[in-house]
C-alpha cells in the first residue's frame, strides 16, 4: 500500500471521527461525557486553530469550524486520489 491510500483512508477515518462528533454534539452537548469526549479529544486540537481564524468573521455565533474543517479534509483527500 502506497503513502497516498494511507494518507486517503486516514483522512476517511478522520472524516468519519468529526462526522460523528458533530452528530454527538447535537443529543450530548458536553464534552465532558463519554462518548462525546472520544471525539472531542480527537478533534479539538484541529477545531480549536479554525475557530479562532474564523472568530474573525461575522458568524453570529454559529461554529463552523466542523464544515470547514471537511471541506479542507476533502479537498486534501482529492489533492491525494489525483496524485
Amino acid at each position: 500500500m502506497d503513502a497516498a491510500r494511507v494518507g486517503i483512508l486516514l483522512i476517511e477515518c478522520y472524516l468519519l471521527v468529526v462526522v460523528l462528533d458533530v452528530l454527538l454534539a447535537w443529543v450530548q452537548p458536553d464534552p465532558s461525557r463519554w462518548p462525546r469526549r472520544l471525539g472531542h479529544v480527537l478533534t479539538e486540537p484541529v477545531q480549536r486553530p479554525l475557530r479562532v481564524l474564523l472568530g474573525r468573521l461575522p458568524l453570529r455565533g454559529w461554529d463552523v469550524s466542523a464544515v470547514v474543517l471537511v471541506l479542507l479534509l476533502g479537498i486534501l483527500r482529492v489533492w491525494l486520489v489525483r496524485a
